[in-house]
């Protein structure tokens, strides 16, 4: 194997590495030339600037020539590190990933590719993608969940999140050793782990969500300095749960059937969900100083909570269907969801200065919160479909998850000037709710927070809104315009979906991102207008919008995700804006555009200084229009009988798998030289499935090896 000589200047003292070796320190604007096997690869530079370390990378192509490595200074480093990342789900190696909210490290994502197939997963600190290093620190949502298969798995210790579901299922996993970087583990994180009997849990741990271990083989209480997880289902008799514990994760105990009494010390502040739930041998209430746990379904009769309590746990008197009224002492200030929930014998709403926990399901007509309530519970209202309108005054600070859900018959419902959040699906299934003003205190619209509302016909977005959840207007099918004022920052996955009656919407300069199918299948859809702050549009972000008919995409926006815009049939006019760099596969297949011969030249659509795609009838030569700055995802993939290419000097980005499939594809000839090639930004994968194997420019040629 060759050597290949690579020539090196930083504009500050640098130390180089390959791998984590350092090789070598360079000096400020020193050339050296450094000789490495072809294949070998510098992947690492990190700067000493004032005893400041910038822990970046810069990847030498095999087959390069020379390289000058110009140390960017931390605002251009963290942009160009921000922009490297994709927006979706991307795979490195034999994981796929997310990048975190902040784009400076990433997570493990969900994939199906990961069940059943995998026996042995060692996870790495971190991943190098397009030249930059990110750490690995979440692995998330159900990013291993259903791997049948897997026995053993290796965290490293700067992982510091555990998703909800994250090994849900993971039927043949024995043992698992969490790193104390770790400080919270979600919901289910290891359920239906049946042949889990070892856990060991650091106490840097601080939260761990309900039923983290749930359905498990674990035989002995799992709990840590601060939390208590969880206990055998077997467990018979008394437990006192040890002095120091501060919260009892939600289900911890849940399905003890033997348990017969529990001693909780007053070092708990927080108890979760149905954290005693179907403890059937239990016969008395379970409290302590500050939280109330849970009442015996037997119970009869009134009762009244003891004074100091400040909590009352999510699901605490569920079932309860003898329990005929509760007093609820001013000092609790926290009532979990579903509290009160099938306590068919409650005639009267449950309050107390601070909190409004619940409503019978019978309850008829119009309803005033009463004045000084400053939080309405989670589930509060849910289910009461005789409630025709609701008044919510200015003390209330939030609204909770469903609250307010399945309330059939609601027409009318008045927000006070306080509240700040809309919890998830606060008003769920308001099939009746024509209309709804949202003050300007709101800062947050909770996920699915008024999804579908069938009849809502008219929404205001106040003007402190800074997100929009995901879901929360889905299928409201009689909204006709939005305005989203200046105030909200990002627009979740679908939003908007389905509002088949949306015409007209307006977005706000300060929004940065449209989620997945954000407005996607609004049918009615004509006019939309970004103002100049939208940096990402997402995957289906209009996707089916048919009645839609331009579309002036602003020079803020970096990336259009896949399927953006497709089946927009009538969409005949668009701008994308200088500043794009990467256009998602059939971002704008089955549009106007798309669809009119008349706009393809030379056998591909261009819109703009964007190649879209080419046709894959193409044959080959072919030469990209000169102007040129994007060629899109997928953009030649299938051309097979494409023989070469010939790429404009001035093109900034090829997308991911942009000559996919182009088996007869050996050269592309660039009008630039191989310094400039260099710069062009490539996304992972851009040269996969063909057979690429030399860039010709105008000052010699580069070999290509494939990046995966």
């Amino acid at each position: 194997m060759s050597d290949v000589t690579y020539k090196v200047r930083v504009n500050r003292p640098c130390r180089l590495f390959i791998d984590d070796e350092e090789i070598m320190v360079l000096e400020e604007s020193q050339l050296t030339k450094i000789n490495l096997p072809e294949g070998e690869y510098l992947r690492k530079v990190v700067a000493i600037d004032n005893s400041a370390i910038y822990d970046e990378t810069a990847i030498v192509l095999s087959g390069a020539s020379k390289l000058d490595i110009i140390m960017l200074d931390t605002t251009e480093l963290e942009d160009a590190k921000r922009d490297a990342l994709p927006n979706e789900i991307f795979k490195v190696g034999d994981l796929y990933f997310m990048p975190s909210r902040d784009k400076f490290s990433v997570e493990i994502a969900h994939d199906e590719e990961y069940k059943y197939n995998h026996k042995d997963i060692h996870i790495p600190e971190q991943i190098v993608y397009a030249g930059y290093i990110y750490p690995i620190t979440s692995i998330g949502w159900e990013a291993f969940a259903g791997c049948e298969a897997l026995t053993s798995v290796t965290i490293p210790n700067n992982v510091t999140s555990i998703g909800e579901g994250a090994f849900f299922g993971c039927k043949a996993l024995t043992s698992i050793t969490i790193p104390n970087s770790v400080t919270s583990i979600g919901e289910e994180a290891f359920a239906d782990c049946e042949a889990l009997t070892s856990v060991t849990i650091p106490n840097s741990v601080t939260s761990i969500g309900k039923g983290a271990f749930a359905g498990s083989s674990l035989t002995s209480p799992i709990y840590n300095a601060h939390c208590f997880a969880y206990m055998p289902t077997s467990y018979s008799g008394a437990y006192i749960i040890p002095e120091g514990i501060k919260q009892i994760a939600g289900g911890a105990f849940r399905y003890c059937k033997a348990l017969t009494s529990v001693v909780i010390p007053n070092s708990v502040t927080s108890i979760g969900e149905e954290a005693f739930a179907d403890c059937s041998s239990l016969t008395s209430p379970i409290y302590n100083a500050h939280c109330f746990a849970y009442m015996p379904t037997s119970y009869s009769g009134a009762y009244i909570i003891p004074e100091g309590i400040k909590q009352i746990a999510g699901g605490a008197f569920r079932y309860c269907k003898a329990l005929t009224s509760v007093v609820i002492p001013n000092s609790v200030t926290s009532i979990g969801e579903s509290a009160f929930n099938g306590c068919s014998s409650l005639t009267s709403p449950i309050y107390n200065a601070h909190c409004f926990a619940y409503m019978p399901t019978s309850y008829s007509g119009a309803y005033t919160i009463p004045e000084g309530i400053k939080q309405i519970s989670d589930y509060a209202f849910r289910g009461c479909k005789a409630l025709t309108s609701i008044i919510i005054p200015d003390s209330v600070m939030s609204i909770g998850n469903y609250a307010l859900s399945d309330c059939k018959t609601l027409v009318t419902v008045t927000i006070g000037n306080s509240v700040m959040s809309i919890g998830e699906d606060a008003f769920a299934n308001c099939n009746a709710l024509t209309s709804v003003i949202i003050p300007n205190s709101v800062t947050r619209i909770g996920d699915g927070a008024f999804n579908s509302c069938y009849c809502l016909t008219s929404v205001t977005i106040g003007n402190s809104v800074t997100s929009i959840g995901s879901a929360a207007f889905f299928k409201c099918y009689g909204l006709t315009f939005v305005t989203i004022p200046n105030s909200v920052t990002s627009i979740g996955s679908h939003a908007f979906y389905q509002c088949s009656c949306l015409k007209s919407v307006t977005i706000g300069d300060s929004v940065v991102s449209i989620g997945e199918g954000a407005f996607a299948s609004c049918e009615d859809l004509t006019f939309v207008t970004f103002l100049d702050g939208v940096t990402s549009i997402g995957n289906e972000a209009f996707s089916e919008c048919k009645a839609l008919t331009s579309v002036n995409i602003p020079n803020s926006v970096k990336n259009i995700g896949k399927r953006a815009f497709n089946y927009c049939f009538y969409l005949s006019s668009v701008t994308i804006g200088a500043n794009v760099m990467s256009i998602g596969n059939g971002a704008f297949y089955g549009t106007g555009i798309y669809n009119n011969p008349s706009n393809w030249t030379n056998g591909a659509l261009y819109i703009n200084d964007c190649l879209i795609v080419g046709d894959i009838k193409l044959v080959g030569n072919y030469t990209i229009k000169p102007g040129t700055r994007v060629v899109a995802d997928t953009a030649f993939a299938d051309c097979s009988s494409l023989i070469s290419v010939t790429i404009p000097k001035s093109l900034t980005s090829i997308g991911e798998d942009a000559f996919k499939w182009c088996k007869s594809l050996t050269v592309l000839n660039y009008v630039g030289t191989k310094d400039e090639w260099e710069k062009v930004k490539k996304c992972e994968g851009w040269e996969i499935g063909s057979n690429i194997q030399v860039i010709r420019c105008t000052d010699g040629e580069i070999t290509v090896k494939k990046s995966r």
